[in-house]
């Protein structure tokens, strides 16, 4: 099983807590919720929104070796394209959580965690 840590920068602890729920549900992984994103270290799976993290500070993140997973409630091109030059993943913030689980199974994988 991998162990990936899910950061929220939104505060919203029932919307982290249901998504925390579901993706245990699904398998495969074992989450730890973090609320300090300063706490993510190389080799850590952060999820995250793009109210949470700019482009920017996801760049500093990856420079750093941790993998940054991006959840848009309102997707853009232009912001899908300013989060991939930073190295993060940018998905949308759907219902389904069954395209966020699979990243960060990806990227719990390439990490080796």
């Amino acid at each position: 099983m991998r162990t990936a840590h899910v950061f929220s920068a939104t505060g919203d602890a029932a919307l982290r807590k249901a998504m925390v729920q579901r993706l245990q549900q699904l398998g495969g992984i074992s989450i730890d919720e973090v609320l300090d994103p300063s706490a993510a270290a190389a080799g850590d799976v952060l999820v995250t929104t793009t109210l949470g993290f700019s482009p920017a500070q996801c760049a500093d993140l990856v420079a750093d070796g941790v993998k940054v997973i991006v959840l848009a409630p309102l997707p853009s091109s232009d912001q899908e394209r300013a989060y991939a030059s930073a190295g993060a993943v940018y998905l949308p913030m759907t219902m389904d959580v069954e395209p966020l689980h699979a990243e960060i199974l990806r990227q719990a994988v390439a990490t080796g965690a």
